[in-house]
């Protein structure tokens, strides 16, 4: 009879620790999701160049200065954190991403609510292409634009991923080819006199002249001077940045004729990747 009576007594604690958790559970629930108008902000971080999922650090700030941080997913970049209404700014960095700062908003909800937002980021793992641009004016060793840009870029770069070293490729890629320009010719004959309806018929002859393209490899030397230039002037004594030719343009396809590759890198155990 006390054996009963004990099991009994037994399987109430048991119900009763229970109920008084499902109860705190569904009010915590409750308090995540509506009463402090909290939400679930959850999205996908990718690769801007190449399209594939990243690995990174996300930190919110909120605007009375707290912080809160979560990663996304190694394998397919999710990401998902639940978040008070505020204006966020949102800091992505790591070993393997260069820093970048959004921003972004969530609203009040008194119900269950989720934001979907997804990031991008310039990945620097080893052969990364960093950057891809049309940097000289066609046919010149001349800048399309201020040198000084690209640098204060990859100086912030330089400054948060400092075991990254990159590599200045320039190129002739756009100018590798000859030009060639179709020249049309009209011959117009007359047609059957026989035949009042028909008209004279137009017979066209084209031509095409190849004029030659600037040479090559003098093209190719100028810009590589003056990238080299640039570079010593902004990247004084910076033993993590070099210029080279792209000479097969592997990385500076038409019509770019400059990038920028991650050449090493080492994460935060001090591996080569």
């Amino acid at each position: 009879m006390y054996f009963i009576y004990n099991l009994q007594m037994k399987k109430l604690v048991v119900f009763l620790l229970l109920f008084s958790s499902s109860l705190l559970f569904s009010q915590s629930d409750k308090q995540i999701y509506s009463i402090g108008g909290n939400v679930i902000v959850k999205g996908r971080v990718t690769c801007e160049h190449t399209g594939e999922p990243v690995e990174t650090e996300l930190e919110f700030r909120a605007s009375n200065g707290k912080k809160i941080r979560t990663k996304s997913n190694s394998i397919t970049g999710n990401w998902e954190q639940v978040l008070p209404s505020d204006n966020y700014k949102v800091i992505l960095h790591s070993w393997n991403v260069a820093r970048k700062t959004c921003d972004l908003v969530v609203q009040p909800s008194e119900k269950y609510k989720e934001i979907h937002q997804d990031f991008t980021v310039k990945r620097l793992l080893l052969n990364d292409i960093y950057l891809q641009s049309y940097l000289f004016k066609s046919n010149s060793a001349d800048l399309m634009s201020d040198f000084s840009d690209i640098a204060s870029e990859i100086k912030e770069v330089l400054k948060y991923n400092r075991a990254v070293e990159l590599t200045f490729y320039v190129s002739a890629s756009d100018m590798n080819k000859p030009v060639e320009t179709k020249i049309i010719a009209d011959d117009k004959t007359q047609s059957n006199p026989k035949s009042s309806k028909k008209t004279a018929k137009k017979q066209q002859q084209t031509q095409t002249e190849t004029v030659k393209a600037p040479d090559y490899t003098k093209l190719l030397n100028q810009r590589y001077s003056v990238l080299k230039s640039y570079v010593s002037e902004h990247f004084p004594e910076n033993t993590r940045v070099n210029v080279a030719i792209d000479i097969d343009g592997k990385y500076s396809r038409y019509p770019n004729n400059f990038s920028i590759v991650v050449t090493n890198n080492y994460d935060i155990f001090g591996t080569n990747r």
